[in-house]
Parts: C-alpha cells; structure tokens; sequence
C-alpha cells in the first residue's frame, strides 16, 4: 500500500516507538506536529483519521477522561490523562517498519508499480535489439 509522505512518516514513528503491533504507543501532539513539519493539530488529525480509516492504526481512547483530584475530601481541581493512546495493527506496524528505510521505501514503491518495471524492461529489450541490428 502506497501511503503520502507525512502519513509514512507517523507510520514509521509510531512503529519505531511500539515494541510490536497491537501495543499502545503514546507520542505527544506536539511532538508529532513538529517532526511532521505540519501546521497545526487539524491536519495532525486529518492524518491520523485517514491512517485509522485505512485500518492501520487506532485509538485506545479518543474522549480524555477527567479526574478529580481529592484533599481532605474536597475536590481541589480536574487532571487530564493525555493523549489518547495510539497502536497499530499488524498491517500499520509492518509499513512502519519499512518506512523508516529508504530501501524499505523504495520494495514498497516497487511493489505497487509493476508497471514501471515493465515499461522499464520494454525499453531495454528495445534498445537492445536497435543496438544488435544497427551495430554493423
């Protein structure tokens, strides 16, 4: 599967920070929005949605429960959780995997363009075979 850029790229992250698939990952927002190079956190989300909807990865929990903090029986304020948590199926790690290198980058390209082989062969046979005809 042909993926964009940036989504390779979280795909990679994610896969290098999870110890396998199907394990919680957790990276911050920010973090991810600045070794994606991206503006803000809409398109941070938009990536992560596109990458969910094509099943390679998922969201632990997407609400961020609150708790109360308690002293002396009273509540003093709310503390978030953080992040939702974020783990990739088997599919999603596996790509990660690969994206994380350029030749693991180039077996995936070349896997879903049998078509630029072909050409590619095509063309050699046929410079070949101009090249053994006009050679006298």
């Amino acid at each position: 599967m042909w993926l964009p850029r940036k989504e390779r790229k979280l795909l990679a992250i994610y896969a290098k920070r999870s110890e396998s698939y199907n394990k919680d990952c957790e990276v911050s927002d920010s973090d991810l929005i600045k070794l994606l190079g991206l503006r803000d956190v809409r398109e941070l989300i938009s990536l992560k949605s596109r990458l969910k909807g094509r099943g390679l990865l998922s969201f632990s929990s997407l609400d961020r429960p609150r708790r109360e903090k308690h002293e002396n029986g009273k509540p003093v304020g709310s503390e978030e959780y953080g992040e939702p948590r974020v783990s990739l199926s088997e599919q999603g790690f596996f790509i990660g995997r690969k994206c994380g290198s350029t030749l693991g980058i180039f077996e995936l390209w070349s896997r879903e363009n049998v078509w630029f082989w072909v050409v590619l062969s095509v063309l050699i046979s046929a410079i070949g075979i101009l090249v053994t005809i006009f050679k006298d």
